[in-house]
């Protein structure tokens, strides 16, 4: 999300249009969009798999696994995009989530204890998910 910012106060920086005008900037908040719409799906499929086995522990551990990177990582950010090419890092954290989303659907088993023993793997997953 932070690209975005870095993007458009470029834009804003060197032009004069308004940015509803401006193609690239449409994409990338569209594509933000169906993201962090597929993330938040991706949480609330995971807690209804893992409320199952009756573990609170487990439920805490995945709603800690999904904000934990936000608030770690927004720091380290900003000095990425400050220091590196937003378009590429958007490419690049797009290509995690992907990798990281198809791990999640390989590790997720809608039986009972399943989830439960492949926890660890499924919050790596889910970090990964929210770097990106």
């Amino acid at each position: 999300m932070t690209g975005i910012f870095v993007y458009v106060k470029q834009r804003l920086d060197n032009e004069s249009t308004p940015l509803s005008w401006n193609r690239d900037l449409r994409l990338a908040v569209g594509a933000r969009s169906v993201s962090f719409l597929g993330d938040s799906v991706t949480v609330a499929a995971l807690t209804l798999l893992l409320a199952a086995d009756d573990e609170p522990l487990h439920l805490a551990g995945l709603l800690a696994a999904y904000a934990m990177p936000t608030a770690v990582l927004a720091g380290v950010a900003g000095r990425l995009v400050d220091r590196y090419d937003s378009r590429a890092l958007l490419v690049g954290a797009g290509l995690l989530q992907v990798l990281a989303a198809t791990g999640l659907v390989a590790l997720a088993d809608p039986s009972p204890g399943v989830a439960s023993a492949r926890l660890g793997a499924l919050l790596a997953l889910v970090v990964v998910l929210q770097v990106g």
